[in-house]
């Protein structure tokens, strides 16, 4: 979809403090606000993901089937390996 999500899936969204609206699908993570789409784009692809959820620091943390990250903004700032 031009200038929108990549597909019709939608696995999980969350609100920021900011009124955006973070959507996660079988292809990425994208942030909707002010009317349009942004995506992260330095994340490391290894499956869809799975949650997202914010902090009251208004962090963004979401998992893959390998990793759980966290963004500040529209930025990764760490990324933890998921044990089995």
């Amino acid at each position: 979809m031009k200038d929108g999500l990549p597909n019709n899936t939608v696995n999980s969204i969350a609100f920021n403090r900011e009124g955006g609206l973070w959507v996660s699908n079988n292809k990425r993570i994208s942030l909707f606000r002010n009317g349009t789409f942004s995506k992260i784009s330095q994340i490391d692809y290894d499956g869809e993901f799975s949650f997202l959820t914010t902090d009251r620091q208004n962090r963004l943390f979401f998992a893959s089937k390998k990793y759980l990250f966290e963004v500040a903004g529209d930025q990764i700032i760490n990324k933890y390996d998921i044990i089995d």
